[in-house]
């Protein structure tokens, strides 16, 4: 018999929450490799520090191992149906801005556990960017090598890895919802640029993404690290778009991305490279503007 997951009880939780049926059935019982259910004192102690900083609608349910990046429902926003929007967010940054928005609870664990499937995939090639006036269709960590096994991500029967097509991938988002969307310049940005949508900065391959891999022998630490499979090219153009010196760094930002193993940036140049073999061309251009559009990339005030 699985046992009953310990969770807020109705005195903590907002009036009139209701945990979602989808999430009863999974929490506690399944697992994903990313992410860890909060219950218990575990539970409580997160969501008093995040009701510090956040507001008590949010109701956390899980942490990212080995981050501070969140998963809440937000009690004040149902969806018809039943269940809630589900936020993630930093919760050690009060002025943190969400990283993901799911419509309910499915769509999020559908996107956990998209993480967890097999490293490989099979299929004809991601479609080439859309072309001006076509619809545009998600997006992309910083070498921290403690643990890092740089041969886990090849083929079990040897080298090699196929980029999986849009809609087979392990994408939490693409890039549709956020195409239309102005990208704020970084402060250190001459004044008076004209405005730039996500769709300006991918249509003119300001931002553009390419499979490599096993991409370059890269080393940190005097250790060899990789493989990679995306190498990703950020223009002067899209490089208007943060600061060096911003709250958090974009690749340290890409870092905490569900689907991203490693982000290796050499030298601060134009290419990045990324471990990331679950996310198809789409999801990492989609990662990438939404790196852009968090303003913790740009110089605080």
């Amino acid at each position: 018999m699985a046992r009953k997951p310990k969770l807020l009880g109705d005195r903590d939780l907002p009036a009139g929450f209701v945990y979602p049926e989808d999430f009863l059935a999974v929490v506690g019982q399944e697992r994903v490799r990313q992410w860890e259910w909060l219950q218990g004192y575990q539970l409580r102690g997160a969501a008093q520090r995040l009701w510090e900083k956040q507001t008590r609608s949010l109701v956390p349910f899980a942490l990212r191992r080995g981050t501070e990046f969140m998963a809440c429902f937000h009690a004040d926003r149902p969806q018809e149906g039943g269940g809630y929007e589900v936020m993630t967010l930093d919760s050690g940054d009060e002025r943190a801005e969400p990283v993901q928005h799911c419509p309910d609870f499915t769509t999020w664990w559908q996107g956990a556990r998209g993480e967890d499937r097999p490293r490989t995939a099979t299929g004809p090639a991601p479609p080439p960017p859309p072309a001006p006036g076509e619809p545009i269709a998600e997006l992309p960590r910083h070498p921290s090598q403690e643990g890092f096994d740089p041969e886990a991500q090849h083929l079990p029967d040897g080298p090699g890895w196929v980029p999986p097509p849009t809609g087979a991938c392990g994408c939490v988002h693409h890039l549709d919802p956020f195409a239309g969307q102005v990208v704020p310049y970084g402060k250190s940005a001459p004044s008076g640029l004209p405005p730039r949508r996500v769709a300006d900065l991918v249509m003119e391959r300001d931002i553009a993404a390419e499979p490599c891999y096993p991409g370059p022998e890269l080393t940190w630490r005097n250790r060899p690290v990789g493989p990679f499979h995306w190498q990703v090219f950020l223009g002067q153009p899209a490089r208007l778009h943060h600061d060096e010196d911003g709250r958090v760094p974009l690749d340290m930002w890409l870092m905490g991305n569900p689907g991203v193993d490693l982000v290796a940036w050499p030298d601060r140049s134009e290419d990045l490279f990324l471990s990331a073999p679950t996310l198809c061309r789409d999801g990492i251009l989609t990662l990438i503007a939404r790196g852009l559009l968090d303003d913790r990339v740009r110089r605080r005030k």
